[in-house]
């Protein structure tokens, strides 16, 4: 079992649905964009852009553009050795879960594994948040 993830502030009115809709948004903005992850440990950064130029995470990109302070994300980063995956996060902000939780960390997994945007949230965009 890794390291707990410190807590992060949570922007007032952040939910699952907005960080669903945000990441959507940035994969309709750039659907080939492929993450690369930068420097020698080739590990997933939420915060930094990607090696190939492209922009950082879809997950990270979309918590930072509905608030969430990039310092504070970029806490996290290396808290485990395998990587912070979406759930974690959002547990240390408190949002509460929902039906498409699951579907943000499958997002994140394929878009880690370098598959498109575009094609990285095609199960997220099939499920709309159940309240």
């Amino acid at each position: 079992m890794g390291a707990e993830v410190s807590a992060i502030t949570r922007p007032e009115g952040l939910t699952v649905e907005a960080i669903r809709d945000e990441v959507l948004a940035l994969a309709d903005e750039h659907p080939d964009a492929t993450y690369v992850p930068d420097g020698e440990s080739k590990t997933c950064s939420y915060v930094r852009g990607s090696a190939a130029g492209q922009p950082g995470c879809l997950l990270g990109q979309a918590l930072i553009r509905l608030g969430v302070d990039p310092d504070e994300l970029a806490e996290v980063e290396g808290v485990q050795p395998v990587g912070v995956r979406i759930i974690e996060v959002l547990d240390a902000m408190e949002v509460p879960r929902s039906n498409v939780v699951e579907l943000l960390a499958w997002a994140q997994e394929l878009q880690d594994d370098g598959v498109p945007w575009g094609s990285a949230v095609r199960d997220l965009r099939a499920q709309e948040v159940q309240k």
